[in-house]
């Protein structure tokens, strides 16, 4: 693993790869230390490095995090409160909303999350645009100018 100052740029192995133009680097993972990968500082949710128990101490950039309920790896696992209706931030950017409030350490998965991305939908210069199955150029076609 290539390493700058101690601190791994990117994370193999675990599922996991970093390849971002960014400054944030990701702290080594070892026995016990930084069990929770954090992709960006601007994340409210990190990664679990392996499979996480109920009451285990896992640290995550140095800070630890006491895990309520069992997180498998690579699920992603609440590094802050997260209230009902709020962002779930991965990678910075938006993967859903919270359903109900998460408490720092909980497992964030279907049961506590849902998705706000629509699959069909899609707004363009105030143009909606709707994907159909039979078209066979699987091209968006404009539905309202």
């Amino acid at each position: 693993m290539p390493l700058v100052n101690g601190r791994v740029t990117r994370a193999w192995g675990y599922g996991l790869e970093a390849n971002r133009a960014t400054e944030y680097t990701y702290t080594m993972m070892r026995d016990n230390q930084n069990l929770v990968v954090r992709l960006d500082p601007a994340d409210n949710v990190g990664v679990a490095a392996r499979n996480l128990h109920d009451g285990e101490e896992a640290l995550c950039d140095g800070w630890p995090l006491t895990v309520r309920g069992t997180v498998p790896t690579g699920h992603k696992i609440a590094l802050e409160a997260i209230p009902a209706g709020t962002k779930v931030v991965k990678f910075a950017a938006p993967i859903g909303s919270a359903t109900c409030p998460i408490q720092p350490g909980e497992h964030v998965h279907l049961h506590n999350l849902k998705s706000d991305y629509l699959p069909t939908y899609t707004l363009d210069d105030g143009k909606t645009y709707v994907r159909s199955a039979a078209e066979a150029d699987d091209h968006p076609q404009p539905v309202s100018e």
